[in-house]
C-alpha cells in the first residue's frame, strides 16, 4: 500500500479547444510564476505566521471550521485587517465586561461566536447599532440563553466597533480539483446571493490582475475608484488584499479547503479594508491525501 494522489485527467474531443485551453494554461503559469518571483511580491507575503496559526487552531479543536475570532486572527497574521473585537465567553461576566467598554458615541455590533451557526445574521445572531450597555446585555443574555435551549454550540459573543462608509464586497477561496485553490472577489453582503456578480481566478495573482478581475464586474471598478460625487475608496490598500489573499491560500492549499470573507469592507481613500466577518474551513486528514492499491 503506497500513499499516492489521485489526478483527475480531463478529456478533449475537440482539438481547437484542447489548444486553447493549453493556450490559457501556459499564459496562467507565465503570470503567475512571473508574480511569484517578483522583489515586490515576495516582499510583501507573510504567510507564514499565517500558516502557524492555522495550525494551532487545529490542534486545539476537533472541528475543521474555525470560529470568526479565530479566522480573524488568521487573517490578521497574515497581513489582512479586521476591525478592533471584544469577545466575552458564554459564561462570562457581562456587567464587568460592559464597565469596560467605551460607549460615548460609538456604535457596536453583537455577533455570537459559533463554529456550527456560520451564517449568523439568519438565525439572530446578529445585533447591529448598539449604542447602550444594556442593548447589548439585551442581546447577550437572550441569545445565551436562546443557544442553550436549542443546544447550539456557541462560544461567546463578539463585540465591534461598527464601520461607517464603506464598499462591500466578498472574497472568498476554494480548492477545485484541477487547478488548486481558486479565489472569488465580488458584490458582498447580503446582495451576494441575489445578484451573484463575481468573478473567479486561479490562485495565486499579483496587484495588476486582481484590478483585471474588478474590471469585469460592470461597473464595480467604476464605483470603486469614486462615481460622480461618491467618495473614492481606497484601491491600493484593496489590491494589496487581493494579492495577499490569493497567494496565502496558495501556499496554505493543503490546510485550508475554502475561505469566505463577507462582507469586506473597503473603506475611503487612505483608510484600508477590513474584514468584516469570516468563515475559514480546513481540510480532513482525509482530503489531504487519498490512498489506492498500486
Amino acid at each position: 500500500m503506497q500513499a499516492v494522489k489521485k489526478f483527475p485527467i480531463r478529456l478533449f474531443y475537440n482539438p481547437k479547444q484542447l489548444a486553447s485551453t493549453l493556450t490559457r494554461l501556459a499564459e496562467f503559469y507565465e503570470r503567475s510564476r512571473g508574480a511569484e518571483l517578483s522583489g515586490e511580491v515576495a516582499a510583501n507575503r507573510t504567510t507564514t505566521d499565517g500558516a502557524a496559526q492555522l495550525q494551532e487552531f487545529a490542534k486545539q479543536t476537533s472541528s475543521l471550521t474555525l470560529t470568526e475570532i479565530e479566522g480573524k486572527q488568521v487573517l490578521q497574521s497574515v497581513g489582512i485587517s479586521v476591525p478592533e473585537n471584544y469577545f466575552l465567553p458564554d459564561d462570562g461576566d457581562i456587567e464587568s465586561f460592559l464597565t469596560s467598554m467605551p460607549f460615548d458615541g460609538k456604535r457596536y455590533v453583537a455577533k455570537l461566536v459559533s463554529r456550527t451557526i456560520t451564517h449568523k445574521s439568519d438565525s439572530g445572531g446578529v445585533a447591529l447599532n448598539l449604542k447602550q450597555p444594556e442593548q447589548v446585555r439585551e442581546f447577550f443574555e437572550r441569545r445565551i440563553q436562546q443557544s442553550t435551549d436549542t443546544d447550539d454550540d456557541v462560544d461567546g459573543m463578539l463585540l465591534e466597533e461598527m464601520v461607517g462608509d464603506k464598499v462591500e464586497l466578498i472574497l472568498g477561496s476554494t480548492n477545485d480539483p484541477i487547478f488548486g485553490p481558486v479565489v472569488l472577489i465580488g458584490l458582498g453582503g447580503v446582495l451576494t446571493e441575489l445578484f451573484q456578480l463575481v468573478t473567479w481566478r486561479v490562485a495565486p495573482f499579483d496587484k495588476e490582475e486582481a484590478k483585471r478581475m474588478l474590471g469585469e464586474i460592470k461597473g464595480l471598478l467604476t464605483y470603486l475608484q469614486g462615481f460622480r460625487n461618491m467618495p473614492e475608496t481606497d484601491m491600493d490598500a484593496l489590491l494589496q488584499t487581493l494579492e495577499t489573499f490569493s497567494y496565502w491560500v496558495y501556499d496554505q492549499h493543503d490546510t485550508i479547503e475554502s475561505v469566505e470573507i463577507n462582507p469586506l469592507a473597503v473603506l475611503p481613500k487612505g483608510e484600508g479594508v477590513n474584514a468584516l466577518d469570516c468563515v475559514i474551513t480546513l481540510k480532513s486528514d482525509a482530503d489531504q491525501a487519498v490512498y489506492i492499491e498500486i
